[in-house]
């Protein structure tokens, strides 16, 4: 028996002093139900079905917030 580790990164883009920032968050869940609520979470900030990275148009904090929201427990690693 093993253990899946399920694993995204999203592409935070925000402007801050007329300057274009850009962050990439990794995010780890523990299973597919929580997945689904961070997919559902996530979509109000950006555009999650296109292809590679999704962009989310927002400053970092914000979707970061909301995840935690949903379950402290998940791990969120800003690279």
């Amino acid at each position: 028996m093993f253990s899946l580790i399920l694993q995204s990164e999203i592409e935070v883009i925000w402007e801050l002093y007329n300057k274009i920032k850009k962050v990439h968050i990794i995010l780890l869940f523990p299973n597919f139900e929580i997945l689904d609520e961070n997919i559902d979470c996530l979509s109000k900030y950006g555009n999650l079905k296109e292809e590679g990275k999704p962009k989310i148009f927002s400053t970092p904090e914000t979707p970061t917030y909301a995840l935690k929201l949903i379950n402290e427990n998940k791990d969120i690693i800003k690279s």
